[in-house]
């Protein structure tokens, strides 16, 4: 198994588990910090934040950057990048 990303000096502190949480916690907090900003934005930028959001992945999940991403983004429970901004507008847009 491949070391994880995140170094061996930070691994003795902290769980595979808990490396996990807090990269889903701090990749969703900023995505979602940023939907309405991001609402709309270019489709360059939107892959950008895609490729961010797959390197992310590969490095919670430690697969190789080789594998496809739709699993790897489906067991962290994580939405595509603009179809996250666009779930989080829909859901805080007042119902007509």
């Amino acid at each position: 198994m491949e070391t994880p990303v995140y170094g061996k000096h930070l691994q003795r502190c902290v769980s595979v588990d808990d490396a996990k949480a807090v990269a889903t916690a701090l990749v969703s907090s900023r995505l979602d910090y940023c939907k309405c900003v991001l609402f709309g934005t270019s489709q360059s930028n939107l892959n950008k934040l895609q490729r961010f959001q797959n390197a992310i992945a590969h490095t919670v999940i430690t697969t190789s950057k080789r594998e496809h991403i739709t699993p790897v983004l489906a067991e962290r429970h994580w939405l595509p990048v603009a179809a996250r901004i666009d779930f989080k507008i829909a859901v805080i847009r007042p119902i007509l």
